[in-house]
């Protein structure tokens, strides 16, 4: 027996167009259907379990903005942004001290955000 239920998709006359069985499947729907055909920014750690399969499905409406904290910094994914071996260019930091980690490292020109965790904002 599945853990997931089973996920129904209707349209506005309230007939299914979709089953998903897994979130892995709804996801890849959510990322070929909805996110890929407008324009959208994903803010994403570089540690969720859904990363990698979010990377490969950037392309011209679709942008991955990764969020990067002192303990991602030897991500690998880190890594490449840093050398230039990614597609991505922009970055969100948990603090200033991981930017200027990132900006002792870097190879190229990179956007950086600071964007405190919020029980610092708070």
């Amino acid at each position: 027996m599945s853990k997931y239920p089973n996920t129904f998709l209707v349209n506005k006359e309230e007939a299914i167009t979709n089953v998903f069985h897994s979130e892995a499947q709804l996801l890849n729907w959510w990322l070929a259907s909805v996110l890929q055909q407008q324009n959208s920014v994903l803010v994403m750690g570089v540690n969720a379990p859904l990363f990698d399969q979010c990377l490969q499905a950037t392309n011209d409406n679709f942008h991955l903005l990764p969020i990067v904290s002192a303990d991602d910094l030897d991500n690998q994914h880190v890594q490449d942004i840093i050398n230039g071996k990614s597609k991505l260019s922009s970055l969100v930091v948990t603090d200033h001290d991981v930017q200027t980690a990132i900006e002792k490292q870097m190879t190229r020109d990179l956007e950086i955000t600071v964007m405190p965790a919020a029980e610092v904002r708070a």
